[in-house]
């Protein structure tokens, strides 16, 4: 099975979705002790932030929410918001810290709530310790991934209404840890919890096609793009699905949708241009290649690839010139295809 792709660490959480509403709706009053000023200029900054990150400008949402947060410092929410946000950006020190002051600050308002009131942050404390784990995945760091990940769960109340989304962190996790078998059952988890998660679609759909299960994984990814039919990445992998039961014309409809979602990924276009070669549709697929190399004019396979279309249109001298820039692209030596 090849290694954990850690780039699939990803969260279908855009402030103004699921994961907006989620925290909104747990999320009790952490402002009335500020000036009625700072508050309005926070929440007029906040709702600047949430329009700038639909219209996907996300150093903007980023900019709005660090303003939002510094007039509102012991706003736990707001500082999930701007670690979500963070988080997106790739900025994962600092996506770190907002959701480990979050979880403090709802930590410390939890001890002065009064018991009878009903009322508790723990649902709120466990959604940022898994947003905190997954900031881990992404450095790396499983031990402390799963430490943030088994507290998430055992803070959640009740455990029986444990979100799908805490499985696909564990599922991942586990799968980061060579442990294919326990990760397919997190996934299936997740997916009892809500059937229409699309991380834990797509996570199995890969996992399974990893394992040679080919056809549960063209089902699970079938789903998948049914569940989320704007996901490029999602898209991608039914098509390697439906390649490897050499299903070509519709593996080619699929890769050539998520190329149309997602126009810069090389890896996608090389693996549209193998399908369309296998076709015999040369011109095609010479086409995806020079948008490929293009995009990664360094990557060996690609060159390697768009070298061979090359040949096989009698283009023999662009190729030769080509492999010329591809120091190891030598007879008996790997090309990296």
């Amino acid at each position: 099975m090849p290694p954990f792709n850690f780039g699939r660490l990803r969260r279908r959480r855009p402030l103004n979705g699921s994961f907006w509403l989620l925290l909104t709706s747990l999320t009790l009053s952490a402002s009335a002790s500020l000036l009625a000023q700072d508050a309005a200029s926070a929440d007029a900054l906040q709702q600047q932030g949430q329009k700038l990150y639909r219209d996907g400008n996300l150093d903007g949402a980023v900019a709005a929410f660090r303003k939002a947060a510094a007039l509102r410092p012991n706003d736990p929410n707001l500082a999930s918001i701007l670690g979500q946000a963070l988080a997106d950006q790739g900025s994962w020190q600092e996506a770190e810290a907002a959701y480990l002051r979050s979880i403090a600050t709802y930590q410390q308002q939890q001890q002065h709530l009064n018991a009878a009131s009903g009322l508790t942050y723990k649902p709120n404390i466990a959604v940022n310790l898994d947003n905190l784990a997954v900031v881990y995945f992404h450095e790396k760091r499983l031990d402390d991934a799963k430490t943030a990940l088994d507290l998430a769960m055992a803070t959640w109340t009740p455990a029986s209404s444990t979100p799908a989304r805490f499985y696909v962190t564990r599922g991942q996790l586990l799968e980061a840890q060579s442990q294919p078998e326990q990760a397919i059952r997190a996934y299936r988890t997740a997916l009892t919890r809500d059937a229409r998660n699309a991380d834990a679609l797509q996570d199995l759909g890969i996992l399974l096609l990893a394992r040679g299960q080919k056809d549960e994984a063209l089902d699970v990814l079938r789903k998948g793009v049914a569940v989320s039919p704007k996901d490029g990445d999602m898209f991608s992998a039914l098509g390697d699905a439906l390649a490897a039961k050499d299903l070509w014309n519709e593996a080619i409809v699929a890769y050539t949708r998520s190329t149309d979602l997602k126009p810069d990924s090389p890896s996608v276009l090389a693996n549209l241009a193998d399908v369309l070669r296998r076709q015999g549709r040369f011109p095609e697929a010479l086409d995806a290649l020079q948008r490929a190399h293009a995009l990664a004019p360094e990557d060996n396979a690609v060159s390697a690839s768009l070298s061979t279309v090359l040949t096989q249109l009698g283009r023999k001298g662009e190729a030769a010139s080509l492999l010329k820039n591809v120091p190891c692209c030598k007879r008996g030596c790997d090309c990296g295809l």
